[in-house]
């Protein structure tokens, strides 16, 4: 799995976290994975923002309502992510996965 995080220029107070399938079968990719939980690990507030799906890459996203914030994301295939996001803005955390 290969992950890449990247806060945007300016202040905000998002995460969107992005996977991407790169084992293709066929026209298709193996299988879709999705974040199936997210869960404040430092007492801070999050809200569901947007979710979308495509037949390459799911994406969510989640306004916090601090930073510094420490999220623990859980993958439909069971792997776990630490998230810990220090200053504010609107981050993007893109994960290509073989599966």
């Amino acid at each position: 799995m290969l992950i890449e995080v990247n806060p945007s220029s300016g202040s905000g107070n998002t995460v969107t976290i992005e996977i991407t399938s790169i084992t293709i079968v066929g026209t298709r990719p193996s299988s879709i994975l999705t974040v199936t939980d997210v869960i404040p690990v430092n007492g801070i507030f999050i809200k569901k923002a947007g979710f979308y799906v495509t037949s390459f890459k799911t994406s969510v996203t989640y306004e916090l309502s601090q930073f510094p914030a420490k999220l623990l994301a859980t993958i439909s295939d069971g792997r776990t992510l630490n998230l810990e996001f220090f200053k504010s803005a609107n981050w993007t955390v893109k994960l290509k996965v073989n599966n």
